[in-house]
């Protein structure tokens, strides 16, 4: 049976209508359905980290990053930020974040 074609809530089928949503159905706020479980990493994203390991192990480990934190600091440094913890346990464990980091590299040559 056709109603009012103006409300919303209508229960008509046909073009440019839809039929009255169904409160049973969707996910409640906060409620997941279906997807990766938190924490979860991204398949190509582990993948793209174990080559990239895998081809610094290759070029010398931790000698190649010394040897680049010497010729290329500005990149090494870069590189430096990406992985420190944005959260370091402060005093009594509590949480601190840093505002600033200072890394100062010894020129090797004197």
């Amino acid at each position: 049976m056709l109603t009012n074609l103006r409300d919303p809530t209508a229960d008509v089928v046909g073009k440019g209508h839809k039929r009255a949503s169904n409160p049973n159905r969707g996910s409640k706020p906060g409620e997941r359905r279906g997807g990766r479980k938190a924490g979860t990493p991204n398949k190509i994203n582990k993948q793209l980290k174990d080559m990239i390991l895998e081809a610094l192990h290759g070029a010398g480990g931790v000698s190649y990053l010394q040897e680049q934190a010497r010729e290329n600091p500005g990149p090494f440094l870069a590189l430096v930020g990406k992985v420190l913890p944005m959260t370091v346990a402060g005093p009594g464990g509590g949480e601190m974040t840093p505002k600033r980091v200072i890394i100062e590299l010894q020129d090797s040559t004197s």
